[in-house]
């Protein structure tokens, strides 16, 4: 493109321009190898200026613009006047805008192109070819050559269209002394548009491949058109196209179209080619040009996979999810997107973006089915999933009642014989009632001023001792620990350090706290205290509240569905507290009630009082209806799925109450049956201690199923674990469990 000082042998030299905007690209002449007085044109109708001539003539009515001879350094910018059209990619377009309406050439354009001549022989020449628009008679070419002996330029003029090739240099002086540069100026005056596109010393312009395909990217098998017909030879012709799929330009050749410019291939695998063509001109020189193609495989999507530790503990339950084996077999995976338990199909719960792993915590118990969905480079997308299973700690029979709504209903069969699986000695009377963890531990209270942890075999796990005998049951937290109430007036706060029991906490009452305690969802702790008050106690031992009853009692409190904690007192009563511990109502019996509330489904509260009525009481606190027993009724009721309520009285029986209040049945122990509470199992069994020594299995009908008699009076309620077996304490000192299994 004639760019600075161009060293050449007897070889080809081709320069090439093209338009900058509207200027010619820069070329080499510097100002000390500028001829010291430019000769005149033919005819003197214009002489070549110095360059300070033509910076000075810009404010001047006729001659050259010197708006393109900007200087940078030594270079000289081509010049060219007033306008430029347009250009190919191997030529420069000339158009000073002659003016048909005056005879004067007011416009004239030029370029100065450098050449070293060291080494060029005498028949070496120089050549300029272009092309134009017809050239009148205002109108003319010029090639002037810097002649340096003489201090002048020799000046040929040239055709309107075509080669102007001058005479052999090496017997001419053109070449300036020490350097061997020689200067080319080609001047147009008027024309309308010639465009240079050579100027070369000894040689011809070879052919110029062009090379375009289509598609130039697409899935394998990939057919590809390629078309080179834009390939040129601006003085001949193409005479041969040959062709390589995927090469380096310098063959071999895998195709020859002949004199045909386009040809098709198909790339049948994936992968990245550059194809060339070679194109040949007449005179058998050649030219390359290439171009890229890619041929990509249909996109394999990517398999997700999916791994998860813990699958399974105790809830709250922190899961870390770990997808990073998913894999792409074509690509990247770009995006993880998680579902905690779905269907996977979403929507997605939580985007990851490119990190494989994440944390999630499951506040409740269940079973989830947890999701992962990769996402490919392509878009492709694949699932995993993995089974995720949160118990809670606390087992299904967790504290006395079962429930926090005392239901005493459980969903599994027990015992269905008298068998005694084994019996776990104590120091001494067994009043409390079992709790039963998750992984099935049976937690008791003795009179002894302990609370035991039993194994399902019945080994001693651990024994805790506190300050005085413990009437009170145990109640189990979601999170495993075990809170029990003790007559030194203290509720304790255990965990189960498996071999041992690990104090967290005890909180100090004003009384003996023989009433078992309830928990909230919240994990707060509700407890009854001989001081006359119901505590409220925060997780972390703290007293969240605490409300004055009218007198004590062993009444243990029951939690609503909506958060109402209910509890009996000596004063007669059944108090409804809210949830802040505001007094909300109380319902009135005819005597002490020291049995623990009941609540059915459909907010029914039911408890017994020492006026030897069972009461069913309504949310609001009306009276829904009562039944009369023929004793005392300190028994705390159970209720059944189809609202059956069962309850024990000092007169001896168990009674089966419908939901209308009408008798069902009732059956006749040998002495009464006040303290202990029903048990319900899934088919309607109902278990109960006596007085008469007895644990008692009573079947829906009100006949006996089974009876086992202990050393002592039953004053302990029975609880249902999850195998069946039904677990209940005596006051021989012992803890019993009865079902299948070694007798």
């Amino acid at each position: 493109m004639g760019q600075g000082r161009v060293a050449i042998s007897i070889a080809l030299l081709t320069i090439f321009f093209c338009m900058l905007g509207c200027g010619q690209q820069r070329t080499g002449l510097s100002k000390a190898q500028q001829p010291s007085a430019p000769p005149a044109l033919a005819g003197g109708v214009f002489t070549l200026p110095t360059p300070a001539a033509l910076l000075s003539s810009m404010n001047q009515p006729r001659g050259v613009s010197a708006a393109m001879l900007m200087r940078t350094g030594s270079d000289y910018v081509p010049g060219m006047a007033q306008r430029t059209t347009g250009h190919s990619d191997s030529s420069v377009s000339f158009s000073p805008a002659w003016s048909s309406a005056s005879d004067d050439f007011d416009t004239v354009a030029y370029a100065i192109y450098n050449f070293n001549l060291e080494g060029v022989t005498e028949s070496d020449t120089v050549k300029c070819h272009w092309w134009g628009t017809w050239i009148g008679y205002h109108e003319s070419v010029w090639i002037g050559l810097s002649r340096w002996d003489q201090g002048r330029w020799e000046w040929y003029a040239g055709p309107e269209s075509g080669t102007l090739e001058l005479g052999a240099l090496g017997s001419t002086p053109y070449a300036e002394p020490g350097t061997g540069d020689l200067f080319v100026a080609v001047v147009l005056v008027g024309t309308a548009e010639v465009y240079l596109q050579q100027v070369e010393l000894n040689g011809k312009l070879p052919p110029e491949a062009s090379l375009t395909a289509d598609p130039l990217a697409g899935l394998a098998p990939l057919s590809v058109n390629f078309d080179a017909s834009a390939s040129m030879d601006p003085f001949g012709s193409i005479v041969k196209y040959e062709w390589d799929w995927d090469g380096t330009g310098d063959g071999p050749w895998d195709f020859d179209s002949g004199m045909t410019a386009t040809a098709s291939h198909l790339y049948f695998a994936p992968g990245t080619y550059e194809a060339w063509v070679r194109v040949t001109d007449g005179d058998g020189a050649t030219d390359t040009a290439s171009i890229e193609l890619t041929a990509t495989a249909e996109n394999q999507p990517p398999a997700a996979a999916l791994t998860a530790d813990p699958l399974n503990g105790d809830v709250p339950l922190d899961v870390d999810f770990d997808a990073s084996d998913s894999t792409d077999a074509d690509g990247t995976i770009m995006k993880y997107e998680w579902d905690w338990d779905g269907a996977g199909a979403g929507p997605w719960d939580f985007d990851s973006g490119a990190t494989s792993s994440v944390l999630h915590q499951y506040p409740d118990t269940g079973t989830y089915q947890a999701w992962v969905r990769v996402t490919d480079d392509d878009g492709a997308t694949d699932t995993a999933s993995v089974d995720v299973t949160v118990t809670n700690a606390q087992g299904d029979w967790w504290m006395f009642g079962r429930e926090s709504t005392h239901n005493r209903l459980s969903p599994y069969i027990g015992a269905q014989t008298n068998n005694a699986k084994w019996s776990l000695l104590t120091g001494d009377a067994v009043y409390s009632s079992p709790a039963i963890g998750a992984d099935g531990t049976v937690y008791i209270g003795s009179h002894d001023q302990q609370l035991r942890a039993v194994n399902q075999d019945g080994t001693l796990k651990w024994a805790f001792a506190t300050g005085g005998r413990v009437y009170s049951s145990p109640a189990i937290g979601v999170d495993g620990t075990v809170y029990i109430g003790s007559d030194d007036g203290y509720l304790y706060a255990l965990t189960d350090a498996a071999d041992h029991a690990i104090q967290k906490w005890s909180y100090l009452t004003g009384g003996n706290v023989r009433s078992c305690p309830a928990l909230d969802t919240a994990g707060v702790v509700y407890i009854r205290s001989e001081d006359h008050s119901l505590y409220a106690i925060n997780p972390d031992g703290t007293q969240k509240w605490a409300y004055p009853t009218g007198s004590g009692g062993d009444s243990s409190p029951a939690i609503g569905t909506n958060g109402m904690v209910y509890v009996g007192c000596n004063d007669g009563k059944l108090y409804a507290i809210n949830p802040d511990g505001t007094f909300n109502w109380a319902f009135t019996t005819g005597d002490m009630v020291t049995s623990s509330p009941a609540i059915d489904s459909d907010g029914t509260i039911y408890v017994g009082s020492y006026d030897k009525k069972l009461y069913a009481i309504n949310a609001d606190s009306t009276l829904k209806w009562s039944y009369t027993t023929g004793g005392l009724v300190p028994s705390s009721p159970a209720i059944d799925d189809d609202g059956t309520v069962y309850v024990g009285s000092s007169d001896g029986s168990l009674y089966a109450i419908n939901s209308d209040s009408t008798l069902k049945w009732s059956f006749p122990t040998g002495s009464v049956a006040w303290t202990s509470s029903p048990a319900v199992d899934a088919d309607s069994t109902v278990y109960v201690g006596s007085w008469d020594n007895k644990i008692y299995a009573i079947n829906f009908d009100g006949s006996l199923k089974w009876s086992y008699p202990t050393g002592d009076t039953v004053r302990s309620s029975p609880a249902v674990a999850a195998d069946g077996t039904v677990y209940v304490g005596s006051h021989d000192g012992k803890l019993y469990a009865f079902g299948p299994g070694a007798g």
